[in-house]
Parts: structure tokens; sequence; C-alpha cells
């Protein structure tokens, strides 16, 4: 992994800070790649500020989602027992279901909001952002094979071609990391903080946090001729990913 990095910000304006930067690497495993971020910061009075910033971004397939593989046994869909495999990207049974190596996701983030000081012992800073990630990494569904009846007798591996690369080896279901889908997400974050002063050396700061968000699947995609994003990325899936994590945060601290 290799990387050149140039960051400059000025304050153009008495009352206005620019930001940029830019971002070379290139990575043995996929190749290389380009980010940037522009950021704006305009201070309306020496209480209220506006600020903004726009980037993209990528992230590299992680060791785990490259190399991870196991063999147990689960449930399938009609509840039975059966063997299930992970298989590893690039193996070849991956490559004999048309799905290739992992590439990295890529983002564009956006951001808006303000910070301000209405007193001297308050201030909160309230931000609204949205994140759209492309071919994001994401465990596929269980991929089971079709119904045996359908496949014909003698076996006929072109109208059964799951069936046909998953009973050599023994399993009755299948799951991979694949870059199934893109996804955005968007949402707040308001933080406001009191400082309470108890003595000349003692300050107590109460900081209240709150966070929502919200993501949704824009797009289910499939390389494979043999899996259509459905079947690769199924319903219950995407609910994992819109609904499998709390949207609404809240944090009371006291130091």
């Amino acid at each position: 992994n290799f990387a050149l990095y140039v960051d400059t910000e000025s304050q153009v304006a008495k009352k206005l800070l620019l930001g940029a930067a830019v971002r070379f690497e290139d990575y043995s495993d996929f190749g290389n790649t380009v980010t940037g971020k522009l950021s704006a910061r305009y201070d309306v009075s020496p209480r209220f500020s506006l600020r903004s910033t726009v980037s993209t971004g990528f992230r590299a397939p992680s060791v785990q989602q490259e190399f991870y593989s196991q063999r147990s046994t689960n449930l399938n869909a009609a509840g039975v027992l059966t063997d299930t495999l992970t298989a590893r990207q690039d193996s070849a049974v991956a490559r004999a279901l048309g799905v290739p190596p992992l590439a990295e996701e890529t983002s564009r983030n956006y951001s808006l909001g303000f910070v301000a000081k209405p007193l001297d012992v308050f201030r909160v800073t309230l931000d609204a952002y949205q994140i759209d990630i492309d071919d994001r990494i994401i465990f596929s569904s269980n991929i089971q094979p079709e119904d045996a009846a359908s496949c014909g007798t003698p076996f006929n591996p072109a109208r059964c071609p799951i069936r046909a690369i998953l009973d050599p080896l023994g399993v009755g279901q299948l799951l991979l990391f694949t870059n199934a889908i893109d996804t955005r997400t968007r949402g707040i974050d308001l933080v406001s903080v009191y400082d309470w002063r108890l003595s000349s050396e003692s300050l107590l700061s109460f900081e209240g946090a709150f966070h929502q968000n919200r993501t949704e699947v824009l797009r289910r995609k499939s390389p494979s001729t043999i899996l259509p994003a459905p079947v690769l990325f199924d319903d219950a899936q995407v609910t994992l990913v819109e609904r499998g994590q709390p949207r609404q945060h809240y944090v009371l601290s006291g130091t």
C-alpha cells in the first residue's frame, strides 16, 4: 500500500476559511484510487458559524473479507439442518458462480451545519449529512440450489446451474462477500455542551448528543448470469441493512 496526500487550508477572507485535500493511494490488492475533499467555514458572527464539506472516499476490502472461509451446519429456508459453505472471494466456487473478486467501496459525502455559542458557558453544533456508497461489500444471501424436481431426469446442469456447482461440494447452501449493493445514508448530528463553574479550579461540563440516520438500499446488482440480483442479495438482507441498526442514538454525559 502506497499513498500520497496533500492538504491545504487558507483564511481567504476575515470570515471565510477554505480547505482542500487530495489523496492518491495504490493497493497491491485492487489497484489505485484518487479521493478528495473541499471544506468551508463562514463566521457569520463571533458566536455563530456555518460549515460545509464535500468529499469522496473509498474502503479497501479487509483481510477477513478477502480470505475468510468456513463450513458449518445451519438451518436452510425450510428449517432443515444443512451444510453451509462460506466461500472466500476469488475461490473456485465463486468463479463458477460468476462472482468476481472484491473491488473497493467508493463513497461521496456531503455535510452542512452550524456552530453556535450563544453563551460563554453554552455551545451547540448541528450537522446534516448524506453518504452515498457504491459497490458496498456485504454478505450475500444464503444461496440455495434449485429444487431437484426441476432439474430433469437425467440431471440437466443447464436447468439447475447452482445445484450443479454445490452438489459436488456436498453443501446445501452457500454465502460469500460481494460488492452487491449501492446505499444512501442521511442523518443529523446534534451536540450541545454546558459548562458549570464549581470553583476557580473545578468545572462540571454536561454534554448531550443526539444522532439520527436512515440507510436505504438504492440498488441491488449482480455480475453473475447464474445469480440474479434478488437471489444474490434478497429482501431479508435488504431489511438487515436498512433496519438492522438503531436509527436513533442519545448520549448524556458529564465530566
